[in-house]
């Protein structure tokens, strides 16, 4: 949870950036936030992954003697840390679309990826697979937001393309004759 704080702070300084670059017209200043939001996602991800698979045992132990709990938390790290990028460029595509006023299609993105996607799946692998298939569940709901979250951004971002492209070609109303 603490790794996302980073994510967190990033999707939260990124809207007002897209909305204020979209609102001047400046769809390339757009497109590089969000190439350098998802870049910085993933890139964080990788390095919340390694940290969890070298420290994530030793994490454990600050918060339970246990074994049990412990060994647990350990698996989390090494099935879940895989997906960290992701789940984080899933929260870019989210805040992305809210800024492109998409808050529908924002929240439903949400919606299908945890309550259509990961607790079906989780309750399912648990039947067969136990914990571990809980944590592999939370990897393929993270893979399914990362990737539809991105198609859906980049299907607006080619909408506003377009209407640009529409507006600076449209016909400039010409005086009439009689003025």
């Amino acid at each position: 949870a603490l790794g996302l704080v980073v994510n967190i702070a990033v999707t939260g300084a990124i809207g007002p950036i897209l909305g204020q670059n979209w609102g001047a017209g400046q769809l390339d200043r757009v497109r590089q936030t969000i190439r350098t939001a998802y870049g910085f996602a993933l890139a964080w991800g990788l390095v919340m992954c390694v940290a969890c698979v070298l420290f994530g045992r030793g994490m454990a132990g600050f918060f339970s003697d246990s074994p049990t709990v412990i060994d647990t938390a350990t698996l989390y790290f090494w099935v879940v840390g895989i997906s960290f990028g992701l789940q984080g460029m899933g929260m870019v595509s989210t805040v992305t679309l809210n800024a492109f006023k998409h808050p529908l299609l924002s929240a439903g993105l949400n919606f299908v990826r945890q309550f259509l996607l990961y607790v079906p799946a989780a309750y399912l692998a648990n039947q067969y697979w136990g914990v571990p298939g809980i944590f592999a569940s939370l990897v393929l709901a993270n893979l399914f937001g990362s990737s539809t979250g991105y198609l859906m951004v980049n299907r607006a971002l080619n909408r506003l393309d377009e209407a640009a492209l529409a507006r600076a070609t449209a016909p400039h109303a010409q005086p009439s004759p009689a003025e």
